[in-house]
């Protein structure tokens, strides 16, 4: 699952998904609730179909950017 996760974060990387995602959200001019509350409702989203640990270590790379 690590490797897994490793090989997914250097992917984002290296196509530029999370500097993608911090154009979007910063374009979306959502202050910090409605932020935490979008990404309330993807981690709710995301888990009806994953387990939490992964689902964390797969959105991780992404939300820290």
């Amino acid at each position: 699952l690590l490797v897994g996760v490793e090989i997914f974060a250097r992917m984002a990387s290296v196509t530029g998904v999370g500097a993608a995602f911090a154009d979007f959200v910063s374009t979306m001019e959502l202050g910090r609730v409605e932020f935490l509350l979008m990404m309330l409702l993807v981690y709710l989203v995301l888990g009806t179909f994953m387990e939490p640990p992964p689902m964390l270590f797969v959105t991780m790379p992404v939300t820290v950017l």
